[in-house]
């Protein structure tokens, strides 16, 4: 009887050891995948800045796309972008650039297709990829020395 109970008590002991053992594992999975999709939105955020900076020596009519990736929007203004990702508020600052362009007036493709130039007031809200089936691409052209469009917004279904 007494090899029984121990045989059980090892038995279960296991089990709780393994139980604890996938949850730690869960865990360290979880934080790395949180910091990876924060890199993510910090990235998105660098490369619309780049790419806008970058447009300001480019030759006229020069058109940049740049993928929107682990967010649910962008907001961009004359001054800065934000991005809300899952589980994070708008305004957290790690996911603000408050220095956005240099010279150049910013213009956005209204519904009705009219361009509207974006004041330091206004915002222009776009979905990004993690709030649908489909990547969201955001092209930029420049059209004149002091004139920079957002041009189109493109969207790759994911498989």
């Amino acid at each position: 009887m007494k090899g029984i109970e121990f045989k059980m008590m090892f038995v279960i002991a296991g089990m709780i050891l393994a139980v604890l053992i996938a949850v730690s594992w869960e865990q360290i999975g979880m934080a790395q995948t949180a910091a990876r999709m924060s890199e993510m939105k910090i990235n998105t955020i660098v490369q619309i800045k780049d790419i806008l900076l970058l447009m300001q020596i480019m030759p006229v009519e020069t058109e940049i796309c740049t993928p929107l990736q682990n967010c649910n929007y962008v907001v961009i203004t004359q001054n800065k972008i934000e991005i809300q990702g899952p589980a994070t508020e708008l305004e957290t600052e790690a996911y603000l650039s408050h220095t956005l362009v240099g010279d150049m007036d910013l213009y956005y493709l209204a519904e009705d297709g009219s361009y509207i130039q974006l004041m330091s007031g206004d915002r222009y809200t776009v979905p990004c990829g993690s709030v649908s089936k489909e990547s969201i691409f955001i092209c930029f052209k420049k059209v004149s020395e002091i004139e920079l469009r957002i041009h189109k917004l493109t969207s790759v279904s994911r498989r």
